[in-house]
């Protein structure tokens, strides 16, 4: 009698398992969280479409999240240091006067 035949568990695509790094690295690096957040939705759909394996639709979700998250700090950061940047030119920026 042959031993059974054990199937190859369906692991993650390469794409859903790039937006989960993308998305962590996004922390760091405003441009890797919006990829996060670009490939983390093509992820998504593809598995919704059948198109990839579902195994990567928890890793596509939380780099997409995680870009979200990441992109909209990384903007408000970017707000805050132009405001800054302009409320120190306006006051006079540090200068020596006599």
């Amino acid at each position: 009698m042959a031993a059974p035949v054990m199937a190859k568990p369906e692991s993650a695509s390469g794409k859903a398992i790039a937006a989960l790094i993308l998305g962590i690295v996004g922390l760091f690096c405003l441009p890797t969280a919006i990829v996060a957040w670009i490939l983390g939705t093509m992820e998504r759909r593809a598995i919704k479409r059948g198109e990839s394996p579902a195994a990567g639709q928890t890793m596509a979700t939380v780099g997409m999240v995680l870009g979200i998250i990441f992109t909209i700090l990384g903007i408000l950061g970017l707000i805050l240091y132009v405001v800054l940047i302009g409320a120190a030119i306006m006051s006079g920026g540090g200068t020596i006067s006599n």
